[in-house]
């Protein structure tokens, strides 16, 4: 009887735990620095870097609100620029109703940079540096720790939800890069 109550404990413990384990998205990690980070050169064709880094100001200008804020070092003779910016994340609000997905309400802010460098026919992004904003800087790598005294099983969807704004975030990039824009003067139509 203690064998067969002992062996379904460890059964639903191990369960469990590959369940956690299996849920926990695939974020990048860099070799080198051990950080969350996101990188990617995309080629662009018969484009000099000149329009590339035109097209990387006006798309600063335009995903941005506040370009002033964000653009942390702008290097036009390199044809560079890095920003750091904010998103916010959400957790539950309690057990969901059966059959519902639960409340989701406010769990506070997460920085990261973005390095964008552009040369002839290509462009290389970096993000990177996510940190959860707390009173101490909380990088988003500890999310990953499941062993970790103090890990929460809600570092899960935390993570998730920076897989999906960064890769959100490159496709808006990407695509905007790639995109040749038409000049709006009036008289040349």
């Amino acid at each position: 009887m203690k064998h067969s109550i002992l062996f379904v404990f460890i059964s639903f413990f191990t369960l469990s735990l590959s369940t956690v384990f299996a849920q926990t998205p695939s974020v990048p990690i860099d070799d080198e620095t051990k950080l969350i980070t996101y990188t990617g050169v995309v080629e662009v064709p018969k484009t000099t870097a000149d329009t590339l880094y035109a097209r990387l100001n006006k798309w600063f200008n335009s995903y941005y609100k506040n370009t002033a804020q964000v653009i942390k070092e702008k290097n036009d003779a390199k044809r560079f620029i890095e920003g750091s910016h904010r998103f916010k994340i959400l957790k539950p609000d309690g057990p969901a109703k059966k059959g519902q997905e639960p409340t989701m309400v406010d769990a506070g802010l997460v920085i990261y940079t973005i390095n964008v460098a552009c040369r002839e026919e290509r462009f290389r992004y970096e993000i990177s540096k996510f940190t959860f904003k707390q009173t101490a800087a909380f990088p988003a790598e500890r999310w990953m720790d499941t062993e970790a005294k103090g890990y929460d099983p809600i570092y899960v969807t935390y993570l998730e939800q920076v897989d999906k704004f960064a890769n959100s975030l490159i496709e808006e990039l990407e695509d905007f890069m790639s995109t040749k824009i038409v000049a709006k003067d009036k008289d040349k139509w």
